[in-house]
């Protein structure tokens, strides 16, 4: 296994003002051995002021794919910030 070692950097508080106004988005994945549905990647969005969760999981993972769980998950279910 491969080890990559990076200098420690100072870590800084990311705070929002208001809820739902800053998230933070990742994508894992791929995992194996895939769901029973066939889904392998995870993609998740924590909003920073109330630490609120929503994830989704899906077989593949493309532009439309986030563009579609960002409209659907965040803008059409938290309004815009």
């Amino acid at each position: 296994m491969d080890k990559i070692h990076v200098a420690a950097s100072p870590l800084h508080i990311l705070s929002a003002p208001w809820p739902f106004s800053l998230w933070r988005m990742d994508v894992i994945g791929p995992i194996d051995p895939k769901a029973s549905n066939g889904h392998r990647f995870i993609q998740m969005a924590i909003d920073y002021f109330t630490k609120w969760i929503e994830v989704a999981s899906y077989c593949n993972v493309t532009r439309g794919v986030v563009l579609k769980f960002i409209k659907k998950e965040l803008i059409c279910r938290h309004g815009l910030p």
